[in-house]
C-alpha cells in the first residue's frame, strides 16, 4: 500500500473511463469549447490569440503545449497512431483531456502525501483509503475526463500545500501564483450556506451519524451560554445571507445542463419560504464541519479556514458546486475522521453520485429547440 498502490488503482478507473468518455463525446463539449481552442493556439505557436471569455491564467496551456511536444517526439505515448506529429496533431481533444488524466492521478498521489503527514501514526493501508476516497469526490472524478481548469488548479494547490506544510515556502508561492484564477466579484454571502450543505451531504456518514450528533450535543452543553449566544448569531447571519445576498445568477436560471438550475429551481426556489427553511440545516451543517476540525486544529486554525471560504466564495456571484472543491479538499484532508467504515461509507456514496453523473451525461443526451448539437447534463 502507500502513493504507488493510489497511483495504481486511480490509473484503473482513469484510463478505461477517459477511453469510454472520449468514444462517446468525441468533441469539445461545454467549457471546452473555450479551453480546447485556446491550448490548440498555442500548440500552433500563437501565444499572442486569447479568447476573452477564458477568466482563468494560461497556466494549463502552456502545460498542454509541453506535454504536446513531448508527445510530438514520442509517438508511442498515449495510443498515438502515427510515427511523427505536428504540435497541432498532437494536440487533440482527447489528447488534452488526457493532461487531467494524469493530474488525477497525481492529486492522489499528494492527497496520499498530506494525508501521511498530516497524520503520521495513520497506517499505509488507512492513508490509502483516504486518498482513494478523496479521489472519488465526485467534482473532482467527474472533470478528470475534460479539458477543464479544476483538476490542474487542485493539482497546483495540493503541490503548494505539500510545500507548505514541508516548510519550502517558495515553491509553495510558485504553485499558488499558478493556481489563482479571476472571476466577477460580487457579494454573494448565501454561497457559503450551499457550500456547508453541499458538503456535508456528500460526506453524509461524517456529520449524519449518531456518533456525530453526540459530539455536537456535548459540545453545545460543555458551555451552553456561549454556545446558544453563536447558535443565534448563526441563525440570524444565515437568515441575512439568504434573504438579502441570494443572488440567481442569468446562467442558472437560463442553463438546464447543470445541476445547480435543478437544485434552485426544485428546492430553493420551489417556494419562497424554502430559503428559509433550510436556514437551521445549513448552520447544523457548519457547526458539524467546524467542530470536526477542531477535533484536529486548533481555534484559531478553523476560523482562519471559515474566513478563507467566506473570502473564496463570498465574491462569486454563480451558484458552481466546482468553486467547492479547494475548500471541501482541505476539509477532509484535515478532519479527524479515522473510521475505516465511515470512508467506505463516504466513498460508497462518492461512487453512487458519480456512476449516475456519468451515466446521465454520455447516456441522456438532449436537444435544445433555440440552438443545434446535442446537450448533456453536467455539473
Amino acid at each position: 500500500m502507500g502513493k504507488l498502490a493510489v497511483a495504481a488503482i486511480t490509473s484503473l478507473w482513469v484510463i478505461p473511463m477517459s477511453i469510454i468518455v472520449n468514444h462517446i463525446v468525441p468533441n469539445p463539449y461545454m467549457d471546452e469549447i473555450f479551453h480546447v481552442p485556446q491550448a490548440q493556439q498555442y500548440c500552433n505557436g500563437n501565444f499572442r490569440s486569447w479568447d476573452p471569455m477564458i477568466t482563468t491564467p494560461p497556466g494549463l496551456y502552456y502545460l498542454s503545449l509541453a506535454l504536446a511536444h513531448v508527445a510530438s517526439l514520442f509517438p508511442g505515448m498515449l495510443l498515438m497512431r502515427t510515427s511523427s506529429l505536428s504540435f497541432s496533431e498532437a494536440c487533440s481533444t482527447s489528447f488534452l483531456r488526457s493532461i487531467n488524466a494524469v493530474f488525477a492521478v497525481l492529486c492522489g498521489v499528494l492527497s496520499y502525501e498530506i494525508i501521511r503527514f498530516l497524520g503520521p501514526s495513520l497506517s499505509d493501508r488507512k492513508a490509502t483509503l483516504m486518498a482513494l476516497v478523496m479521489y472519488f469526490y465526485p467534482l473532482h472524478w467527474f472533470f478528470t475526463f475534460l479539458y477543464y481548469t479544476d483538476v490542474s488548479s487542485l493539482t497546483a494547490f495540493l503541490a503548494m500545500y505539500l510545500a507548505c506544510l514541508r516548510k519550502r515556502y517558495t515553491l509553495s508561492a510558485l504553485h499558488q501564483y499558478c493556481a489563482k484564477e479571476a472571476h466577477l466579484v460580487s457579494p454573494h454571502f448565501a454561497q457559503i450556506m450551499y457550500f456547508s450543505l453541499v458538503s456535508a451531504l456528500f460526506t453524509a456518514p461524517f456529520h449524519f451519524s449518531v456518533d456525530q450528533l453526540r459530539n455536537l450535543l456535548q459540545e453545545l452543553r460543555r458551555n451552553w451560554p456561549l454556545s446558544l449566544l453563536l447558535t443565534l448569531v448563526a441563525l440570524i447571519a444565515c437568515f441575512a445571507s439568504v434573504h438579502f445576498f441570494s443572488l440567481a445568477h442569468p446562467y442558472l436560471l437560463a442553463d438546464n445542463r447543470h445541476y445547480p438550475f435543478y437544485l434552485w429551481r426544485k428546492i430553493i426556489n420551489a417556494h419562497w419560504l424554502m430559503k428559509y427553511m433550510l436556514v437551521p440545516v445549513y448552520v447544523y451543517s457548519w457547526f458539524s464541519i467546524l467542530t470536526l476540525l477542531a477535533k484536529a486544529r486548533r481555534k484559531i486554525w478553523v476560523l482562519v479556514y471559515f474566513l478563507a471560504t467566506c473570502a473564496v466564495l463570498v465574491p462569486t456571484p454563480l451558484i458552481e458546486f466546482r468553486y467547492y472543491t479547494i475548500p471541501f479538499y482541505i476539509f477532509m484532508l484535515h478532519s479527524c475522521v479515522s473510521c475505516t467504515t465511515t470512508w467506505l461509507l463516504t466513498a460508497t456514496v462518492f461512487i453512487c453520485i458519480n456512476v449516475y453523473t456519468m451515466a446521465m451525461f454520455l447516456f441522456r443526451p438532449f436537444e435544445w429547440s433555440h440552438e443545434d448539437g446535442v446537450q448533456r447534463f453536467i455539473w
